[in-house]
């Protein structure tokens, strides 16, 4: 499959984007956040933990040490060390994750930017793999008795009262977002703008690929 930002069908892609007013954000607790970041991203040690604003999806800030030991193959050959850091663990909406071949696109398009000096996170592997998303069972509100249970079981054990979603570990990027501006200048405004076109003209050339 090819994807080319300047081809791509802009209806379909909101269709998608849009299921997540159907089905609510993730209904996910801080300590829970905290030990999908333990069991699947190497966190030995978690100094503080908070949920950022979000519009359809869960997203934890986290600041900790991680074990910087990803794949199977680190994991053989490396003496292990911890790495502090801020980061970001994006629980993806139930719906969003159905389509788990746009969430491969933009881990793309951000190496992509990045490579082209944009701000753009960086994804973290799996603990064990090379994989940049990992598919989980999270516990629907009603029901968050079982945010225990699914942590000790399987990551794929299927609950009647859980949903599948897609899980992240992006690096933290500092900064203010427009939303938290008393007043968006025109000086604000001006930028923001500036850095829209630019990024628009960088992804006109930008093709996703992946074989089958």
């Amino acid at each position: 499959m090819f994807i080319q930002v300047a081809s791509l069908d802009w209806q379909n892609v909101l269709v998608v984007m849009s299921a997540a007013n159907v089905n609510p954000r993730p209904c996910v607790s801080p300590e829970f956040a905290g030990k999908l970041a333990e069991k699947f991203y190497n966190f030995e040690k978690i100094t503080e933990i908070k949920e950022l604003s979000s519009y359809c999806d869960g997203n934890f800030y986290i600041r900790g040490q991680r074990s910087n030991l990803c794949t199977t193959q680190q994991t053989e050959t490396a003496s292990r060390s911890l790495q502090d850091g801020e980061y970001v663990l994006k629980i993806l909406n139930s719906d969003d994750s159905k389509h788990g071949e746009f969430v491969d696109a933009e881990n793309e398009a951000m190496r992509f930017l990045r490579e082209r000096n944009f701000p753009c996170p960086l994804a973290y592997p799996v603990a064990g793999s090379s994989q940049l998303k990992l598919s989980v069972q999270i516990p629907l509100c009603k029901d968050r008795t079982n945010e225990v249970s699914i942590i000790q079981e399987d990551v794929n054990s299927h609950l009647s009262t859980s949903q599948e979603c897609i899980i992240r570990l992006l690096s933290f990027l500092p900064g203010e977002t427009a939303a938290s501006l008393d007043k968006l200048t025109h000086e604000n405004l001006f930028c923001i703008g500036q850095f829209v076109g630019k990024m628009s003209r960088t992804f006109q050339v930008f093709i996703y690929g992946r074989s089958h």
